[in-house]
């Protein structure tokens, strides 16, 4: 029994042993149960023997773990955690470089294919518009680098079967340096005499002698080297206005010529559609035909630059495309675009255009043409020189004798008295009147004052400069008279009283 009540004192104080081990805790592992100033940190076991207590205390120490599924330690644990972290991160990091890669090369292939395409429609466009004639080709000089160069702008507008005559031609100087493009109209009805020798107006010579004649012609004319050609027939003209919405011009003479076409434009500030501008580059039933027709023609290219510019450079194609198939020109495509954008931020108004100095005469087989006068060299020298018109007298008349040289007046105006009352101003002022009266015909729109040999270039600037009017040439090949110097009344003489 008293084994027993022994057995019995053990196995309690086993129990609280246990128990005590089970409340004791450690650091942040404290239960819901800890308070106080204990709450934080670990309670002691007390035994009555000394060295269990201090082996249940340093147990309860060996035996706190991390609150961890893996048994590892906290090290160990965040090592792992951290790796795994990294690990995923990489694989992030590869997913977005694989992405990004492919992403470049889908960028790469659509470029490659963009710029082939593009390559492909420039190359199409480009061969539609080439200059076919070898001869032409050969004939064109490339310009030189920052200086300014010349193109010919040729218009062929007739009718289908019509004979295929330059109606308009336009020597563009360009100076892209400084922005700067001179127009000047020459005109198609001058006499031009060929390399072969044949002469003939100029209109002609691209339907007997092709691109090459046209170019071999405006350079003989005009003095200078031809860089660049452009020729544009009636649809391509069409068609260019179309592609631009329209062109604004101001008609200053109705346009009412059935020779042209059924369309009548009334006078004044006009929008024109692409039929519209055909007609009025080739009306001709104007009071001076020639020079209102060559100022129509200046007129629609300024206002077809103007819209290009507008276009921007997203709506170029659009507009080269438009007229391929009828333009013929040694530009390519690009070079197109390269010489808008050069020029693009040019003041358009501020184009310096003309039309060639000179006058409609009747050549002594009858035939009307155009003669130039005496100032048409000053105005060349000047277009090349900076790309204006300014003219300046090119013979001093100050010391010529009026009496020393003889002079017939006729009237080429169809004004009543008008010969009559030059030709009594210029005898009251001393100069040797010999015969009055009237020309052929009554076609002249500017007065001319003809000389024979060059020796009476001053006695025939002696008479412009007496009257204040007329325009000096030598052009004596086209008529017939006995005196130093003959003038022929326009209608730009007004009588006086």
């Amino acid at each position: 029994m008293f084994g027993d009540s022994q057995n019995k004192r053990m196995r309690e104080h086993s129990r609280r042993i246990s128990r005590d081990v089970n409340r004791s805790t450690i650091g942040s592992h404290a239960g819901g149960s800890v308070h106080g100033r204990h709450a934080n940190y670990g309670s002691d076991l007390h035994f009555s023997s000394r060295r269990k207590s201090a082996r249940a205390n340093s147990g309860l120490i060996r035996v706190v773990t991390p609150n961890t599924t893996s048994g590892e330690d906290q090290r160990a644990y965040s090592r792992r955690v951290s790796q795994l972290d990294f690990n995923k991160r990489a694989l992030r990091r590869d997913r977005v470089r694989r992405v990004g890669l492919v992403a470049a090369i889908l960028i790469v292939i659509v470029l490659v294919v963009g710029g082939v395409a593009a390559c492909t429609y420039i190359s199409s466009v480009s061969s539609k518009m080439s200059l076919d004639d070898a001869d032409a080709r050969a004939l064109l000089v490339a310009p030189t680098d920052g200086q300014p160069y010349y193109v010919l702008v040729a218009g062929v507008f007739a009718e289908p079967g019509a004979s295929e005559n330059a109606d308009a031609l336009m020597l563009a100087r360009v100076d892209t340096g400084s922005k700067q493009v001179s127009l000047l109209s020459l005109p198609s009805n001058m006499q031009i005499e060929s390399s072969t020798g044949a002469a003939g107006l100029a209109a002609q010579a691209y339907e007997t002698g092709g691109d090459a004649a046209l170019i071999e012609a405006a350079s003989s004319m005009a003095g200078v080297d031809i860089s660049h050609y452009v020729r544009i027939d009636a649809e391509g003209l069409v068609r260019m206005v179309d592609a631009v919405g329209g062109i604004t011009v101001n008609v200053e003479e109705e346009v009412d010529d059935p020779y042209a076409g059924s369309i009548y434009i009334a006078p004044g500030e006009q929008t024109l559609s692409g039929e519209q501008a055909l007609v009025y580059a080739r009306a001709r039933n104007y009071s001076d035909s020639t020079i209102q027709r060559q100022d129509n023609q200046l007129e629609i290219a300024t206002a077809l630059m103007q819209k290009v510019f507008d276009l921007g450079t997203a709506g170029l194609p659009g507009f080269v495309d438009a007229l391929a198939e009828c333009v013929k020109t040694d530009y390519s495509a690009a070079n197109i675009t390269s010489l808008v954008e050069s020029l693009r931020g040019m003041d358009v108004s501020s184009i310096s255009k003309a039309h060639a100095p000179g006058y409609i005469a009747t050549n002594s087989s009858g035939r009307v043409e155009f003669s130039q006068s005496s100032s048409w060299s000053s105005a060349l020298d000047s277009f090349r020189q900076n790309g204006s018109f300014e003219q300046t007298a090119s013979v001093d008349a100050s010391n010529v004798d009026p009496s020393s040289f003889t002079v017939v007046v006729r009237n080429g105006g169809g004004i009543t008295g008008a010969a009559a009352n030059f030709a009594s101003i210029l005898t009251e002022q001393g100069f040797n009147v010999t015969d009055v009266g009237n020309a052929d015909s009554q076609v002249y729109e500017e007065t001319l004052v003809v000389y024979k040999d060059e020796d009476k270039a001053a006695c025939a600037q002696a008479v412009v400069d007496a009257m204040g009017v007329g325009r000096t040439t030598n052009a004596s090949a086209y008529y017939s008279f006995d005196s130093d110097v003959l003038v022929m009344i326009g209608r730009d003489y007004a009588p006086t009283s």
